[in-house]
C-alpha cells in the first residue's frame, strides 16, 4: 500500500494533511509521510525539509506553549519517521531544542515532547 501512496498525486493530500486544524491528523499525515520518504524521496524531501523549518521556526519563536508542544511532537514525529532528511539537520535542531530545556517556567508538557524528539535523535 505504501507503493501506491508514494505517488506523487496521493503524497499532495497527504501534504495538505499536515497543515489540518485536528492535531492528530497532522501527527498522522507526518508519520506517514516521513514513512513514505525512503519510497519516493526526490518529490517528499523538499516538502519534508521545508515543513522542518517551519516546525524549528515555531518552536523557537511562538509565544504559545500549546504550539510549541505540538511543534515538539511533530518534531519528534518527523525525526522517528525521515531519518534520512533530519541527519544533516542535527546540530541545528539541537540547536534550537536544547535552549528550550533551560527556560525558566516552560510547560512541562513542552519539556517532555522536546525531550522525546532528542531522544529520538540519539
Amino acid at each position: 500500500f505504501d507503493a501506491h501512496l508514494a505517488q506523487a498525486e496521493n503524497l499532495t493530500s497527504l501534504f495538505v494533511a499536515i497543515y489540518d486544524g485536528v492535531f492528530r491528523i497532522r501527527e498522522l499525515a507526518m508519520c506517514t509521510i516521513g514513512r513514505l520518504s525512503n519510497l519516493n524521496p526526490a518529490y517528499v524531501m523538499p516538502t519534508l525539509r521545508k515543513v522542518l523549518i517551519q516546525i524549528l521556526t515555531e518552536l523557537e519563536y511562538s509565544g504559545m506553549g500549546r504550539n510549541k508542544e505540538q511543534s515538539a511532537r511533530l518534531l519528534g514525529h518527523l525525526i522517528a519517521n525521515a531519518p534520512k532528511l533530519v541527519k544533516p539537520y542535527q546540530a541545528p535542531i539541537l540547536k534550537v531544542l536544547t535552549p528550550k530545556l533551560k527556560e525558566a517556567g516552560t510547560n512541562p508538557n513542552i519539556i517532555i515532547n522536546i525531550m522525546a524528539a532528542i531522544g529520538e535523535l540519539a
